[in-house]
């Protein structure tokens, strides 16, 4: 019983009874509702860390799962909420739609907390529709605005896809394992018949390509850009991270399924790749944003292909942390470069230290985190990994920090993704002292490994500076633009179609 209070108080008594005090008494005052539900978070997130010591063991009960990943993953949701709701009480101050946006957003909290510990597989997939649902219709806090119905409607349609998908899944993993348990399903996994498991854990798989907004499935991301800056944030540090959360849940079952480790690993490298490719071509901010989502949802895919969960854990927690902080800080970010003094920093300047700012982020994630290098395990890739990971962000942040000193520049670059790769690895190393019940299978490389080692050199050559000038680079620049471009009638072309 020592794990339900976590479970039990955060979601019910926080939470909900949150949702029922603001409609019956804050129902006139937009304002204080916004303040009732960020002390309400606040508080569910303090509560969680007391919680959180009191639980060791992993325990299913009253339909509810109370292990190191629902706990771990409590925490994350409370915090990024507290946040994102403390934040809304000044963003949407006198907005139409104030008091609906803060019911909308507590409903959410709810939803995505059952998503998390549920135990029965049908609620579980039924909790995360619920979830993305309410999500989508926060997305149209302004219903003139036709832009933003058009990114709606586009959303729930994945979100549909996606939970028919998982329904189909669950029928038939259930159907022959005689149990709708996730607890169970592992234990019971050798009475599925291996094509019947294939084909089970398949559907569940696609869905989840679905939900995380992976390659083919990236459109409903880069399309929802019209949804106001809470929203984003939201969504971009929690409701996408439900692919990962589904597979974590099934991994038991997943990596006793011929072909679904790797195949997880290809989508995960395929989108990673073009996720970071994307980004290099953007000129719009939260563009640019929406399409680092896109390969760090395949960094967490490749992770878990690769059999290295408290990374992929962790790395879920770090990524939305750090992309709800770039949402919600978004309208300062030309602050710094116009306010920049001397000489902007050159093309090979920016290519080079954001190299090197790679190759120290993850040095130090190696030393950090126990992975040799080199080696001829899968922890060797994840420090590939990084180092592409730590390029791309480099790239992009270096500009921020140019002071008109360029060394300077480069020592603050380097200094700066040196302790982001002492945190990340630090952070694994926590995840897996914390939560054992998702350790590590050091997987063997193999030639499909090293073919994903060899396709992460693609966005480093693509900024290589003197590469840009030729017309192949200038081609291909096209390419990836229009295809990462958001649908076209989500797109709001002339100020007169904004309406408010």
């Amino acid at each position: 019983m020592s794990g339900l209070p976590l479970v039990f108080f955060g979601l019910i008594l926080f939470t909900s009874t949150s949702l029922i005090l603001n409609i019956l008494f804050n129902g006139r005052n937009p304002s204080r509702t916004g303040k009732w539900l960020s002390v309400t978070c606040w508080l569910g997130f303090a509560y969680s860390i007391f919680a959180s010591f009191s639980q060791k063991t992993s325990v299913a009960l009253g339909g509810l799962v109370f292990d190191g990943i629902s706990h771990f993953l409590t925490l994350v949701i409370f915090f990024i909420a507290a946040i994102t709701s403390s934040y809304s009480i000044r963003y949407l101050k006198g907005a139409k739609k104030e008091r609906q946006f803060y019911y909308k957003l507590n409903a959410l909290v709810i939803f995505l907390l059952l998503a998390i510990s549920l135990d029965n597989i049908f609620f579980f997939i039924s909790s995360w529709l619920l979830a993305n649902l309410t999500l989508s219709s926060l997305m149209t806090l302004n219903r003139k605005w036709s832009a933003a119905q058009n990114s709606t409607t586009l959303s729930r349609n994945f979100f549909f896809a996606s939970f028919a998908l998982a329904i189909t899944g669950a029928l038939i993993l259930t159907h022959f394992g005689q149990t709708s348990s996730l607890f169970e399903l592992g234990t019971l996994q050798s009475q599925i018949p291996p094509f019947a498991k294939l084909l089970g854990v398949g559907s569940l798989f696609l869905s989840t390509l679905i939900q995380s907004g992976l390659f083919p499935f990236h459109r409903w991301i880069v399309s929802s850009l019209n949804s106001p800056t809470p929203v984003s944030a939201m969504m971009h540090a929690g409701l996408v991270n439900g692919g990962c959360i589904v597979l974590l849940r099934m991994m038991p079952v997943i990596k006793n399924t011929p072909y679904l480790m790797d195949s997880i690993f290809v989508f995960g490298i395929v989108s990673m790749v073009l996720g970071t490719m994307w980004n290099l071509c953007q000129t719009d901010f939260k563009r640019m944003l929406a399409c680092s989502t896109v390969g760090q949802m395949g960094y967490m895919f490749v992770q878990l292909g690769l059999g290295l969960f408290p990374a992929a854990l962790s790395h879920l927690a770090l990524h939305g942390l750090f992309k709800s902080h770039l949402f919600l800080s978004a309208g300062s970010n030309l602050s710094p470069i116009s306010r920049s003094k001397g000489k902007e920093i050159t093309m090979w300047l920016k290519f080079f230290g954001a190299l090197t700012a790679g190759a120290c982020m993850a040095f130090a994630f190696s030393f950090t985190s126990g992975h040799s290098f080199p080696s001829n395990q899968s922890g060797f890739l994840l420090i590939c990994l990084t180092a592409v990971a730590g390029f791309q962000a480099s790239f992009t942040f270096l500009p921020t920090l140019n002071n008109g000193n360029q060394i300077m520049t480069l020592f603050k670059g380097w200094t700066l993704f040196t302790c982001i790769g002492i945190l990340y690895g630090c952070s694994m190393r926590l995840t897996s002292s914390l939560i054992p019940d998702i350790a590590s299978i050091e997987l063997p490389l193999s030639p499909l490994h090293l073919l994903g080692l060899v396709a992460l050199m693609l966005p480093i050559l693509m900024a290589i500076p003197a590469l840009q000038r030729t017309p192949v680079w200038k081609r291909l620049f096209f390419k990836l633009l229009n295809s990462s471009a958001p649908a076209s009638k989500t797109m709001t072309t002339q100020r007169l179609d904004y309406n408010w």
